[in-house]
């Protein structure tokens, strides 16, 4: 992983706060807080795959938990370049490897994450139970 430090989309006073919290692993926890005029519009956060498993590899691995701008600040280049510099500030952290999810039916998120070098290793189903 080799991520390139992104240019903030032009004309947009974009402000963005970095925050490293200790993870369940060797490695920290990264958020992102996107602000534009003072007001936030956006958060990526990403945690170490550590929370989830116990194997020596997952320290390596950190898992975008949430990436989100709200729908009146869409299609401005803000999830862009707030995905791409966190993936920055995770490289930076110490992580070699990362990876995000999304539903299948959500294209826009499909686009993004493969145009910015993620790929497709499984799809998952969904289970629930109604409990008593």
């Amino acid at each position: 992983m080799a991520p390139k430090s992104p240019c903030a989309p032009a004309g947009h006073d974009l402000k963005v706060e970095v925050q490293q919290t200790p993870g369940r692993g060797l490695l920290p926890d990264v958020s992102l807080k996107a602000h534009l005029d003072g007001k936030p519009i956006g958060e990526c956060v990403f945690i170490s795959a550590s929370a989830f498993s116990r194997r020596g590899g997952a320290q390596s691995w950190a898992l975008c938990n949430w990436l989100g701008i709200p729908d009146s600040h869409q299609g401005r280049g803000f999830g862009l370049y707030l995905l791409r510099r966190a993936l920055v500030e995770v490289r930076e952290a110490g992580y070699t490897n990362a990876a995000i999810s999304t539903a299948l039916d959500n294209y826009r998120a499909l686009l993004l994450y493969s145009n910015n070098g993620f790929h497709v290793v499984d799809t998952t189903r969904p289970f629930s139970r109604q409990l008593p």
